[in-house]
């Protein structure tokens, strides 16, 4: 019988270069942190984070990451807060 999955399938993930995209309010930053933590324990390589649009595509294009987690919430869209 195969082992139990996490809610993160560490597998899937382990090796991948990951940016996160997501503004800076407090609650929001509490998230970032477990979510930061979650995906260290999982092996990915955090490559970038960004707080806002324009910063998220200079780091996407910059990195080349295999997968971008972006806030579905972010303020302000593609402007500079």
């Amino acid at each position: 019988m195969p082992p139990p999955k996490s809610s993160l399938d560490e597998l899937a993930l382990r090796g991948k270069r990951i940016c996160v995209v997501q503004d800076d309010h407090v609650s929001e930053g509490i998230l970032r942190v477990h979510l930061l933590r979650m995906l260290s324990r999982a092996g990915v390589a955090l490559v970038g984070v960004a707080a806002n649009g324009p910063d998220a595509i200079e780091m996407v294009v910059a990195e080349n990451p295999d997968l971008v987690l972006i806030d579905a919430d972010l303020r302000g869209a593609l402007r500079r807060r």
